[in-house]
């Protein structure tokens, strides 16, 4: 990795931050790129002691997980960041890859229950977090593959949510996902 990148570089955080790792893209059976991504992950933690870790999808390469028993879960989860400072609790998203054919989102859902480090309690979900004893702050986890259109690739469809209507001050905007980029006047979707 490039000297930049590597978590001997950080530097120590304030007492009274709310420190969280944030990363996607990871799920690949335990290969060399994501082991080393998981070794910079726990000497990050030591120096910061993240709350939690934010999984913003693509959590299993290449097609999800087929089960809550799946061989992935071991592989690409538990005994890759399996260092002390990466066991908090992990708050996970679906991406595109978790919805290729065999994966069964539902199965991330129901992870929970057999290792409680992960939580996805549904495909849109709310926390809030406490900062400090005047202050918190909303996370938002939203799936969205089904709005990029790529839940065809699932088994099962994808419910959606209903539609709110939106605040005057969001009138003529445009919603973005992490898989959105703006280019001069128009939007591109990066896969």
């Amino acid at each position: 990795l490039p000297i930049r990148l590597l978590a001997d570089t950080a530097q120590t955080p304030a007492p009274d931050a709310l420190n969280f790792l944030v990363f996607g893209d990871w799920g690949r059976r335990g290969e060399p790129d994501q082991a080393e991504v998981a070794a910079q992950m726990a000497k990050a933690a030591r120096i910061f002691g993240p709350k939690f870790v934010v999984s913003v999808g693509d959590n299993f390469y290449m097609n999800g997980v087929k089960d809550v028993h799946d061989s992935h879960w071991k592989e690409s989860f538990e005994d890759v960041y399996a260092d002390p400072a990466l066991r908090v609790p992990w708050h996970c998203i679906l991406g595109n890859h978790d919805y290729h054919e065999g994966g069964d989102c539902d199965a991330q859902i129901a992870y929970h229950k057999i290792n409680p480090r992960w939580n996805m309690p549904a495909r849109y979900y709310q926390q809030t977090h406490q900062i400090d004893a005047k202050t918190t702050t909303d996370f938002f986890y939203l799936d969205t593959t089904p709005i990029l259109g790529a839940a065809r690739w699932s088994r099962k469809p994808s419910p959606m949510p209903p539609r709110r209507p939106r605040p005057n001050s969001l009138r003529g905007s445009t919603p973005r996902s992490p898989h959105q980029r703006r280019t001069g006047n128009s939007s591109s979707v990066i896969t």
